[in-house]
């Protein structure tokens, strides 16, 4: 991220990025937009079961409503605002396969969020991020992601 700028209400930010082509492009963010525009609306989010627990898979679902062309579908999970690293992680799928019941629904799932059991600190609660991208007609990117939780942690 380079030359980042912001507005007075730290609400909206504008700045250069690398796209993964490793083109550079001027990049706008709003946080907590009335609208989303063209971005991906991400609704439905169910994690099953509820709680994480170590060494057990969870599945993490959620629908995406959108007219792009997704090209990520991503979810990371956090401790205090911190990357857990200690949580596996995998794209989201909608191809009917690994988890996701059926193709081209909308809804995208990643069937195997697991804890390690090796965690140092499970202590609180965890978010998860549900990260979605895609592209319009112009090939202009568009990306949504928002925070669920907290969910609890088991041992």
């Amino acid at each position: 991220m380079y030359r980042l700028a912001m507005n007075r209400d730290a609400t909206r930010f504008v700045f250069i990025s690398r796209q993964e082509s490793g083109r550079m492009t001027l990049t706008s963010l709003t946080a907590n937009p009335g609208d989303v525009g063209q971005a991906p609306r991400i609704t439905d989010v169910r994690l099953d079961p509820f709680e994480l627990v170590a060494e057990q898979p969870s599945k993490l679902s959620a629908r995406v409503s959108t007219d792009l062309r997704i090209t990520h579908a991503r979810t990371r999970v956090f401790a205090r605002a911190r990357l857990d690293k200690d949580v596996s992680y995998r794209d989201m799928r909608d191809d009917g396969r690994d988890g996701d019941a059926k193709a081209a629904d909308g809804i995208y799932t990643f069937d195997n969020l697991l804890p390690g059991s090796d965690s140092k600190d499970w202590n609180g609660s965890r978010v998860i991020r549900v990260f979605i991208q895609g592209y319009d007609e112009l090939d202009l990117a568009h990306a949504t992601a928002v925070d669920y939780g907290p969910w609890p942690i088991a041992r």
